[in-house]
């Protein structure tokens, strides 16, 4: 049973410089494209998902396979920093958010974060709580914000 009391942001706003196109319309070899294949790998573990996006992306352009809502980034073009404040700022001023315990980060393009690091996540995640995984003592992803962070 997806995990109903924490929400996923869905970091979907980024310019894709380094990358040279557009890295969430970029297809896998699975034919989904890796935003659809990371949005697939969340929607096993979350029931709630909200995808960050810029102000001028198209979500049909997205061909998204996941319900999902959205939260556009006026200041996406300043860095990931701003689109994750732009973020928290709507789920805070958001009357539907009032009931979930924490939210968790992701990146758009990381579809192979593993279901066992998802339920470690969630199984520590509080109110009162930050938590992010290491690997080999580096952190990882997702990071987990527990509400009492969300201002």
């Amino acid at each position: 049973m997806p995990c109903s009391d924490i929400i996923v942001i869905v970091m979907a706003a980024g310019q894709s410089s380094r990358f040279g196109s557009d890295k969430q319309i970029a297809q896998l070899n699975s034919g989904k494209t890796l935003l659809n294949a990371t949005l697939l790998a969340i929607q096993k573990h979350f029931s709630n998902i909200r995808i960050v996006i810029k102000p001028e992306d198209n979500l049909e352009f997205f061909e998204l396979s996941v319900e999902s809502s959205t939260i556009v980034s006026s200041r996406s073009h300043l860095g990931l920093g701003y689109s994750v404040s732009d973020a928290f700022r709507q789920l805070c001023n958001d009357e539907n958010t009032h009931h979930y315990r924490a939210a968790a980060i992701r990146l758009a393009d990381l579809p192979w974060v593993s279901q066992e690091t998802c339920c470690k996540l969630t199984e520590k995640a509080t109110p009162e709580c930050i938590v992010k995984p290491l690997h080999q003592g580096k952190p990882g992803h997702t990071v987990v914000f527990g509400r009492n962070f969300w201002k």
